[in-house]
């Protein structure tokens, strides 16, 4: 009896143990591999699962709220007119990055070290990540699949919220949205029009990185990052570079490399090679796109697609 009890008990601490490692400060998140390290929540704030919608946020504000104007938004200041041009918004500046902030819902309704992603984090997913527009239960989203292991992230397509006509929620099952914690300034912008922010937007045909005026309502989908460090813009800043000429992927250098792991356009590994030289055979490519990662001492430290043609 002793013994049934003791590996009953085992099995129930191995369960538990289990359930919590991909738990942080009361929140379940999805470990894809992303080079700067950042976990992405399973869920929208206010959501139970992935594909619920969840609750929808004006930027800047911690609550949702039955209706998304411009008057009831929580920064209005007015218009502004530009004579002869047109007019624009007014809205208080709350910062260039409000994520961790005490205007960061995530940081407000989750707590902890949970945050809005930044415009940054959201690049990484564009930028490195397959995506793939699917149906889950009669929800339709995309689906996020970094290569590096079996992790997916799933964000569903939850519209946005912008009342006007008696019909407040828009695009929903159609076109999906989440904010970042950036300001959007365009170019040639006066100094005071900042009334939109960036976001992720996504449908059937396109993933892409964007902005939103502040006023309508948006999902949040929280990100955590155990190295808080932030990551650069994914605009390839790093030393190495990565390219593909007659059956050979060339390495620009192998200083700060050992090791490189290639995955087809299905997410399957194709190579895994330690890295000698700069110059690593592969005759065997089809045409198509492919990911490769170089890693150090098992740690990843720079992604890059590459197109054979």
């Amino acid at each position: 009896m002793r013994f049934l009890f003791t590996s009953i008990l085992s099995i129930l601490l191995v369960s538990v143990s289990h359930a919590q490692t991909n738990v942080i400060d009361g929140h379940e998140y999805i470990d894809m591999g992303l080079p700067s390290g950042t976990l992405w929540a399973t869920c929208n704030i206010g959501a139970e699962s992935s594909i619920d919608f969840g609750d929808y946020f004006a930027w800047g504000e911690t609550e949702p709220k039955e209706e998304y104007t411009n008057e009831n938004y929580k920064f209005f200041e007015g218009y502004k007119e530009i004579p002869g041009v047109a007019y624009y918004m007014l809205c208080t500046n709350i910062g260039e990055n409000i994520c961790g902030t005490e205007y960061d819902a995530a940081r407000v309704k989750w707590g902890g070290r949970w945050r809005l992603p930044t415009f940054e984090e959201v690049g990484e997913l564009v930028r490195l990540c397959w995506h793939k527009w699917e149906e889950v239960d009669g929800i339709w989203g995309t689906r996020f699949h970094h290569g590096a292991n079996e992790n997916t992230l799933f964000l569903p397509a939850a519209g946005y919220a912008d009342t006007y006509l008696g019909q407040t929620y828009r695009n929903q099952n159609w076109k999906g949205y989440c904010w970042t914690g950036t300001l959007h300034r365009a170019e040639g912008d006066h100094d005071d029009h900042i009334s939109e922010a960036k976001d992720i937007d996504y449908d059937s045909g396109s993933v892409g990185r964007s902005s939103s005026v502040r006023t309508i309502g948006l999902p949040i989908r929280p990100v955590i990052n155990l190295k808080e460090t932030g990551i650069d813009d994914i605009e390839y800043k790093q030393t190495i570079r990565i390219a593909y000429h007659n059956g050979s992927i060339e390495l620009s250098s192998i200083a700060n490399c050992d090791h490189i792991d290639i995955l087809n356009i299905y997410g399957q590994k194709v190579l895994s090679s330690s890295v000698t030289a700069k110059n690593i055979d592969v005759p065997q490519f089809s045409k198509g796109i492919y990911i490769c990662t170089l890693t150090k001492k098992g740690k990843s430290i720079y992604t890059q697609k590459i197109i054979i043609k």
